[in-house]
């Protein structure tokens, strides 16, 4: 009888022989039968993702992303959804310019064998812990992981994003204002304006007629009188629908 299907999309097969080994570390403790299907490509991984296979956890890396697996849109987005998802990556992998945000756990290489066993019992939710929807992105030195309700705002530079937090901290990251709001988008509270700014409206605190957005915690932004005016509308109708 197996109690656990679990699908490991990674073209390494040695990284692959380590999973393995590693899940059923985690079923004999949990006294748990495991069932690993692993592929190789991204296609074969979504071909089984929308084919009627289910499965309790999945095994993602960077790599797989990168070779045309958009986690975050379209089928592999729909298919995904609700199933507890560990990405497991390292800053070589992961594609720049490339956002990913959603419910993911996430595991740094080189894996190391009882935090990725303890991650697994996150995921899985045998301690009843819950994980934030994050974003990962690449910035000039790695991979880094941002809380997205803790994203007051984003502003496009000359070649970076700065993501300004409601701690009042900034992170910058590699990439296009675009890609990172076709992943935020589909949040309710986050709106573009202007093409230079993604907003979080939930921590708007006033939008003037000149401009002038004010947030909580951080300074404010000026935008056009079309920005201004569009944002207001997408306020309004954010308030309306809370």
């Amino acid at each position: 009888m197996v109690d656990i299907c679990v699908a490991i999309c990674n073209e390494n097969n040695e990284e692959v022989a380590q999973l393995r080994a590693l899940l059923n570390q985690y079923g004999s403790k949990m006294e748990k039968n495991i069932l690993c299907s692993s592929f190789k490509t991204s296609e074969d991984f979504l071909e089984a993702l929308t084919g009627g296979n289910h499965f309790d956890l999945l095994l993602l890396t960077g790599a797989s992303f990168g070779a045309g697996l958009e986690g975050s849109s379209g089928m592999a987005r729909e298919a995904t959804r609700g199933v507890p998802t560990i990405f497991i990556s390292s800053a070589d992998d992961y594609p720049a310019g490339k956002f990913m945000a959603g419910s993911y756990y996430y595991q740094l290489k080189p894996i190391i064998p009882i935090s990725f066993v303890t991650l697994v019992e996150h995921a899985l939710g045998d301690d009843e812990s819950t994980v934030e929807d994050s974003i990962i992105a690449k910035n000039k030195t790695g991979l880094v992981r941002v809380p997205v309700s803790k994203v007051e705002y984003c502003e496009e530079g000359r070649k970076n994003l700065t993501i300004h937090l409601t701690d009042e901290s900034r992170s910058e990251v590699i990439g296009e204002l675009e890609d990172l709001y076709s992943e935020l988008g589909m949040y309710p509270e986050f709106a573009k304006v202007d093409d230079e700014y993604l907003i979080n409206m939930k921590y708007i605190l006033s939008i003037k007629e000149n401009g002038l957005i004010e947030f909580m915690t951080a300074d404010g932004v000026k935008v056009s009188k079309a920005g201004i005016r569009d944002l207001a509308d997408k306020y309004e109708n954010y308030k309306s629908n809370r």
